[in-house]
């Protein structure tokens, strides 16, 4: 059930991103493409970026859900990853460098993070049982 809340609040930001990418379509009319416009070029990589990395940490906070991680640690994860995706999209949309790093550097670091937790609370007895 966490884990649906955090993915309607990252279905959101995805979203917000996508309605940023077409507004930046229609400004600079260019329906393919980024038209070498940056400001288009910032929105579809903002947009991309998010698509590339935010499924993947939803899918593993949700297996560590499922596996009765306790749900503080859920949270701060969460949360973590949400305050990294909005510094990296916030900083992409302006063209800016050491905000988008940070972000990144920080999803990465989130995403291992999970990656870890979940090879520790994966019930191995059931995985492996024949």
């Amino acid at each position: 059930m966490i884990i649906g809340f955090y993915l309607c609040l990252f279905s959101l930001l995805i979203l917000a991103l996508s309605f940023n990418v077409v507004k930046q379509r229609r400004i600079y009319r260019v329906p393919f493409g980024d038209g070498g416009f940056k400001p288009l070029i910032w929105a579809r990589s903002g947009h991309i970026n998010a698509l590339e990395n935010i499924p993947i940490a939803l899918l593993l906070l949700a297996n560590l859900e499922i596996n009765n991680t306790p749900n503080w640690f859920i949270h701060t994860l969460a949360i973590s990853l949400l305050i990294a995706r909005i510094m990296h999209a916030k900083s992409t949309l302006k063209g800016r460098c050491r905000g988008r790093a940070l972000g990144m550097q920080i999803t990465y670091a989130i995403v291992f993070i999970l990656v870890i937790a979940n090879l520790i609370i994966l019930p191995y007895h059931k995985i492996f049982s024949f």
